[in-house]
C-alpha cells in the first residue's frame, strides 16, 4: 500500500482511476481475505501447527525473490550474455 501511490504517480495514473483501484482492492481484501482468515484460523490443524503455518507464509513470500535471484545468476553465467 505504500508502494502503489508512487507507481501510480510515476505512471501518470489519474486520481479517479487510482481511487477506483484502491477501493476495489480494499473491498476484495474485506470480502475475500478476512473470511478466508477466519475460516483457516478456525481449522484444528492450523491451530495446532500455527508456527509451521507462519513459516510457510514467510517461505511463500520470499520464494519469488529467490527464484528471480537464481534466474539472474544463471543468465549471467551463460556465455555471450
Amino acid at each position: 500500500r505504500t508502494f502503489a501511490p508512487f507507481v501510480a504517480g510515476f505512471g501518470s495514473m489519474t486520481y479517479r482511476r487510482f481511487t477506483m483501484f484502491n477501493i476495489t482492492g480494499a473491498l476484495l481484501w474485506i470480502f475475500l481475505l478476512v473470511p478466508a482468515g477466519y475460516f483457516f484460523g478456525n481449522m484444528e490443524w492450523v491451530k495446532a501447527n500455527f508456527t509451521k503455518v507462519v513459516y510457510g507464509i514467510i517461505v511463500l513470500s520470499v520464494l519469488p525473490i529467490l527464484i528471480e535471484f537464481i534466474r539472474e545468476r544463471r543468465r549471467r553465467r551463460q556465455p555471450g550474455v
